[in-house]
């Protein structure tokens, strides 16, 4: 309060200061702010008129699924009936495919690479799955050179009952080999 008096009671009087023209201001202050509320409104119609659309597509696909659904209701069939049965075909062409994965391969093919002989020349190697049996067919300089290649298959401890089913020595020729057919089994307890 004594302050206050002071400040009253001096020559120089009540200040104001204006630095800023405050007519030309509130012009253009209103219209700034016209603008942009101008601005915002357009803002606000343009996303309830996207809203409102969304809602209407909305409604009809609802709309559109509440009709196809008794249709999908209808069409769904058990699983059962959609896969056809197994014919006997297709069950003996499985169970050969299968025979042929569970054959051991890799130790089958091992036993004959280490009964290696440079005087004998495998052609074909025919596996029986089914009976465990393996026929090989090959072609050997001579027929000492067969009866040794049958007795390293027989040393074999994935080969059993190694035997020559067959042979013929080509007299055609004059080194005379022999076209020749190895039997074996195999166990798959021995690989």
């Amino acid at each position: 309060m004594i302050i206050k008096s002071l400040f009253n009671n001096t020559k120089f009087g009540k200040i104001e200061l204006d630095f800023i023209n405050s007519t030309s201001l509130s012009l253009r202050f209103t219209a700034l702010s016209s603008f942009i509320l101008l601005l915002g409104i357009g803002s606000i119609v343009m996303v309830w008129q996207l809203l409102s659309q969304v809602q209407s597509n909305i409604k009809q696909t609802n709309a559109m699924l509440t009709q196809a659904s008794p249709e999908l209701k209808q069409s769904k069939a058990p699983i059962a009936e959609a896969s056809p049965p197994i014919s006997a075909e297709q069950v003996n062409h499985i169970k050969v495919i299968s025979d042929l994965l569970v054959t051991p391969w890799e130790a089958l093919f091992d036993s004959l690479e280490q009964a290696n002989n440079k005087d004998i020349a495998l052609i074909q190697v025919q596996p029986d799955s089914k009976k465990k049996q393996l026929n090989l067919i090959g072609e050997g300089r001579n027929l000492a050179a067969v009866l040794v290649y049958i007795d390293q298959l027989e040393s074999q401890q994935a080969l059993k009952q190694v035997y020559l089913l067959k042979h013929v020595v080509s007299d055609t020729q004059k080194e005379k080999p022999v076209r020749f057919t190895v039997h074996a089994t195999w166990e798959h307890a021995a690989l």
